[in-house]
C-alpha cells in the first residue's frame, strides 16, 4: 500500500479550529485527520506491537503553542515517514486496530453517518447486482454480501477482489486500484466525477489457482465471464487460428473448455495496463506493460517496425518505488540483469500506483506458497467494531506541498504501438455478453437463478455489446506524491556501546543512512522521498528454482 500525507489542511468543528493531515492512500484521497488522533494510534500500535519496525513519531510541542509553518511541514514530513514505516508491517495492517481506525478516519473524513443505501457491484460483461448495504460497510462485507448473494461457496470468496474502475466517456475502461480491507466501498465512489464502479475480479496470479474454482458451477461462470471480457480487450496473445477455436467454444458454450484452451495462450492470468513510457531498452519508447504469474512484461514498438517483449522476473527485483511529480507518475524498479549487475528501469505510467499494488500482490502469493497457507475465508477476517460520533465540519484553508519539476512529459503513443496492432491484427473478434444460460448444466433451480444473476438474466447491463477498447489515455492529475511501502523486514539486534559513545555511534549511522538515500534517489525528482519496497532475492529465488521462463534478460537486449 502507498500511503502519503501531501499536505494538511485548517478545519473547524465543534471544539474549534484545527489542523487536520491529508492521508492519501493508493494514490486516493482517503482520511484528513488530527495530530492528536495520530499520537493515540502510536500509542496503541507500540503497547500491541513494539516499535522496532517503526520510524520515529514526532514529538509533541508544549501546549498552546502553535507551530510555524517550517514546524507544520516538519511534522507532516516525519508523520507521512512514520504512517509509511507502519503501513509496511503487514500483522499491524491485518489488526483490528488499524483497520477501524482507518475505516473510522473516511467515516469521518466524509461527514457521513452510518445508514441504509444500495451500492451497484459490477461483473466485467458490465452486468450489475444491486445490494443493500451500510454506508459505513467496509469491502470484505461487500465482497462477502456479494458472493453470498450469487451463491458462491465461502471458501472460495477471496480468490476474488473489489477493484475500482473509471469507464471513460469512450468506453475505454481503466482499473485504478485493489478497494482496501479498511475501505468503505460506498464512500469511496460518493464523491468521485465521471462513470467509477466497483468490479469483481479474480485476486491472485498463478493460473493453478483455477483448478480450485473449476470445482464449482458458479466459480467457473465467473472466470468464464472475466475470460470473455479480457479476450475482447486483446489482452491475450492468441493466434488468429486459437481466436477462431475460442469463438466455436463459446458458441456451443462450453465453458470449461474454453477457460482450458485460453490457459494454454500467452499472458494467461495477466492484467494488462494502458499504454505508457518506458527507458529501456531505449529512452522514451512507448510501450505496454502486462503484469502476472511471476513477471512484468514489457512489449514494445523498435524503430524497424518490430514488437519485443522483455520479460522481468519478480524474483530478481531488488526493490522498487513508484514517484509523482505534478501530473506524472514513474515505477521503477532495480533489476538483477545478470550476477553482480543491476540496473534502474523506469516505467512512466498513470496507473504506477496500480502496477506497485499488483508486484506487491505477486510477492505476497509467492510468500504464502512458501509458508505453505491458503486463501483466507469469512471466519477467518478481522471483524470491525466501532462507534463513532461524526463531528460537522468545515474546511477553512488547505497547506499544499510547493510545486517541484515534473518528470519529462512522455511523447504521445502513435498508433503504431503493440496495442494498435493487436486492433488491427484480428484481436477485435466480437465477444458479446455472457447471457445465455448453459443448457447441459445439472444445477438445481437454486444455482440457475444465481447463474442467470451471473451472465445477465436478471442483473441491470448499462452497456450491452458494448465495444471496450484500449487506448492511450492521459496521466491522471494529482497534487500528491505517492511512494512505495516495503514490506516489513525483522529489525537488527543494535550493537551494545557505552553511554558516551552512544552519541557518536548514532550520528553516524544517520550519516550513512542519509547518504544511501541520496544515492538511492539521486536520479529521480520527487516532492519527496521514500524508502523503496524491498525484496529478498534469496528467498523468492528458492521458491521458483526450478521454474522455467519465457524469455530472460541479457546483455544484447541493453
Amino acid at each position: 500500500m502507498h500511503f502519503s500525507i501531501p499536505y494538511t489542511s485548517e478545519i473547524a468543528d465543534e471544539t474549534g479550529k484545527f489542523v487536520a493531515f491529508n492521508i492519501h492512500v493508493n494514490g486516493a484521497a482517503h482520511c484528513a485527520v488530527r495530530y492528536s488522533q495520530l499520537a493515540q494510534l502510536n500509542d496503541e500500535i507500540r503497547r500491541q506491537f513494539g516499535s522496532d519496525d517503526l520510524k520515529e513519531f514526532p514529538p509533541k510541542k508544549i501546549k498552546f503553542l502553535k507551530l510555524g509553518a517550517e514546524e507544520l511541514e516538519e511534522r507532516r514530513e516525519k508523520l507521512e515517514k512514520w504512517i509509511q514505516s507502519v503501513s509496511q508491517v503487514q500483522k499491524i495492517v491485518k489488526s483490528s486496530l488499524f483497520q477501524a481506525f482507518f475505516l473510522s478516519a473516511q467515516q469521518e473524513a466524509a461527514q457521513l453517518e452510518a445508514e441504509e443505501v444500495t451500492l451497484d457491484i459490477y461483473l466485467c460483461n458490465g452486468n450489475k447486482e444491486t445490494l443493500p448495504v451500510l454506508s459505513t460497510d467496509q469491502s470484505e462485507d461487500i465482497l462477502e454480501a456479494f458472493c453470498r448473494k450469487i451463491k458462491l461457496p465461502d471458501k472460495l470468496i477471496y480468490y476474488f477482489g473489489l477493484f475500482l474502475m473509471n469507464v471513460h466517456e469512450d468506453g475505454t475502461e481503466e482499473l485504478v486500484r485493489k478497494v482496501q480491507d479498511f475501505e468503505s466501498p460506498y464512500i469511496s465512489l460518493k464523491d468521485l466525477a465521471g462513470d467509477h464502479r466497483i468490479v469483481l475480479r479474480t485476486w491472485y496470479w498463478d493460473p493453478r489457482y483455477d483448478d480450485d474454482l473449476m470445482e464449482n458451477s458458479i466459480a467457473v461462470k465467473l472466470l468464464y465471464v472475466q475470460a470473455l471480457h479480457d479476450v475482447e480487450l486483446g489482452w491475450f496473445r492468441a493466434s488468429k487460428q486459437e481466436l477462431k477455436q475460442l469463438s466455436a467454444l463459446k458458441a456451443k458454450k462450453s465453458k470449461r473448455e474454453y477457460l482450458q484452451l485460453l490457459r494454454s495462450i500467452g499472458h494467461y492470468s495477466f492484467i494488462q495496463m494502458l499504454p505508457c513510457t518506458a527507458d529501456f531498452p531505449l529512452a522514451n519508447i512507448p510501450g505496454i506493460v502486462s503484469l502476472g504469474p511471476h513477471q512484468l512484461i514489457l512489449e514494445v514498438k523498435t524503430k524497424t517496425g518490430e514488437t519485443k517483449e522483455f520479460n522481468f522476473q519478480v524474483t530478481r527485483m531488488r526493490c522498487w518505488k513508484v514517484v509523482t511529480c505534478g501530473s506524472r507518475m514513474e515505477l521503477s524498479f532495480d533489476y538483477l540483469f545478470s550476477k553482480e549487475k543491476l540496473k534502474w528501469v523506469k516505467i512512466q505510467a498513470s496507473q504506477a500506483i496500480f502496477m506497485s499494488v499488483c508486484l506487491q500482490g505477486i510477492v505476497d502469493e509467492l510468500l504464502m506458497k512458501r509458508d505453505g497457507t491458503k486463501f483466507k475465508e469469512p471466519s477467518d477476517r478481522v471483524r470491525v467494531t466501532r462507534t463513532l460520533h461524526i463531528k460537522k465540519r468545515e474546511v477553512l484553508s488547505t497547506t499544499e506541498m510547493p510545486e517541484m519539476p515534473e518528470i519529462p512529459e512522455m511523447p504521445d503513443t502513435p498508433e503504431s504501438s503493440p496495442a494498435a496492432e493487436r486492433r488491427e491484427n484480428g484481436k477485435s473478434a466480437s465477444v458479446a455478453e455472457a447471457e445465455e444460460r448453459d443448457d447441459n448444466d445439472d444445477d438445481d433451480d437454486g444455482e440457475k437463478e444465481t447463474e442467470e444473476t451471473i451472465e445477465g438474466d436478471h442483473m441491470d447491463n448499462d452497456d450491452p455489446e458494448s465495444g471496450r477498447r484500449r487506448k492511450e489515455r492521459p496521466s491522471r492529475s494529482s497534487s500528491s506524491s505517492e511512494r512505495a511501502v516495503s514490506p516489513s523486514h525483522p529489525a537488527q539486534p543494535a550493537r551494545k556501546a557505552s553511554t558516551g559513545s552512544r552519541s557518536k555511534l548514532k550520528d553516524k549511522a544517520q550519516h550513512l543512512k542519509d547518504k544511501v538515500q541520496s544515492a538511492f534517489h539521486s536520479s529521480t525528482k520527487s516532492s519527496s522521498t521514500d524508502e523503496p519496497k524491498m525484496i529478498n532475492l534469496e528467498e523468492l529465488t528458492m521458491i521458483q528454482e526450478n521454474e522455467v521462463f519465457d524469455k530472460d534478460i541479457g546483455d544484447d537486449d541493453l
